[in-house]
């Protein structure tokens, strides 16, 4: 639920401020948002610097996640 929240879907465009803004930063449904809506608008050429960054964020997550758990996984053998 906290990553419904905070995204776009729920607060406005420019509503979020400090704390909340960090936290929207660090969600993982805000990017993957933001990489849908530049490809999903058929009526013009995706900005592709912008979805590679998106992506590229994406992706630093999924490797985040995955080292964090290799180590948690590691540590209770």
């Amino acid at each position: 639920i906290p990553q419904i929240i905070f995204t776009k879907m729920i607060l406005p465009e420019g509503a979020s401020h400090g704390t909340v803004e960090w936290i929207e930063r660090l969600n993982p449904l805000r990017w993957t948002l933001d990489l849908y809506e530049r490809l999903a608008d058929f009526s013009r050429e995706p900005a592709w610097a912008e979805c590679f960054k998106d992506a590229g964020v994406l992706a630093l997550f999924i490797a985040g996640f995955f080292a964090g758990s290799l180590v948690l996984l590691w540590s209770q053998e």
